[in-house]
């Protein structure tokens, strides 16, 4: 049984899911063949391509995507942004947070694996009045006046 969804592109993406370990912009971009691929048959408007993309992106991601929940897109249906924007801020938000996974395992990581040397042992110290003899001159006896 095959559902009728207007043309067999509009169907593909419709259907289409984030793979997983597909990055979003990778998603994106299979989805925006897709899509135009619909439009040139008719089942898409120009007019509703940036609506019906933001859609599917935020339907067919996978579930709880920091991506997609730090660019806030769910909340940005009603005024979705272009192709063009929209790749651009999920490109620069996958570079940030790959950044800050490589600065966290950089952090997380001991400094170095060689061990510490070994401090040597305290050496025996003359007492600090042995120290002082040599640098106190002798006065002479006083002399009764």
């Amino acid at each position: 049984l095959k559902l009728y969804c207007g043309t067999e592109h509009y169907c593909k993406f419709l259907n289409s899911r984030q793979q997983r370990g597909e990055k979003i912009s990778a998603y994106i971009q299979r989805l925006e063949r897709l899509l135009q691929r619909a439009v040139m048959r008719g089942a898409v408007t120009a007019e509703q391509m940036d609506q019906t993309r933001l859609a599917q992106v935020v339907r067919g991601t996978q579930y709880q995507n920091p991506i997609l929940l730090h660019l806030r897109l769910r909340e940005r249906q009603e005024h979705p942004p272009s192709y063009s924007q929209l790749i651009k801020e999920v490109r620069e938000e996958e570079e940030r947070q790959a950044a800050s996974k490589c600065w966290e395992a950089q952090t997380l990581e001991p400094a170095s694996t060689m061990p510490l040397p070994m401090a040597s042992p305290p050496q025996s110290r003359p007492d600090a009045c042995s120290l002082l003899e040599p640098l106190t001159p002798v006065l002479p006896s006083s002399q009764s006046v």
